[in-house]
């Protein structure tokens, strides 16, 4: 085989590759919806903080094996004078948790799901 033929070759089983690991990955989005910064943290996918700016969204991502029940974004959040936490997915509830987009608000988180609002409340 040529040298080009073995690129192009790499080259799909690099993308086969890429394609089967973001098939299998879980991604919520998180959006402040607050008139003030929130700082969370999920202690399942690492140790940082990461802090949203009102009107702004983090995006967090899991590619790893999950216990069915187990929520591999089980997340606090913190703002002024507050300090909650919600399971932001939890596999066996969300159908997989392919795509899930949290609204962060006082009173608890809420997401779409077509036309309809579904709010959870703080644990």
């Amino acid at each position: 085989m040529s040298s080009w033929g073995r690129s192009v070759s790499s080259l799909w089983v690099l993308m086969l590759l890429l394609l089967s690991a973001k098939n299998g990955m879980a991604v919520v989005n998180v959006t402040n919806s607050l008139e003030f910064d929130v700082t969370i943290y999920c202690s399942n996918l690492g140790p940082e903080l990461h802090l949203i700016h009102p009107g702004s969204f983090y995006e967090l991502n899991y590619s790893g094996g999950s216990t069915p029940g187990k929520s591999p974004f089980s997340c606090f959040f913190q703002w002024k004078d507050a300090f909650n936490n919600f399971d932001m997915c939890v596999p066996s509830e969300d159908g997989g948790c392919k795509q899930c987009n949290w609204f962060i608000n006082q009173e608890g988180p809420c997401r779409y799901e077509g036309a309809n609002r579904i709010c959870g409340r703080w644990n």
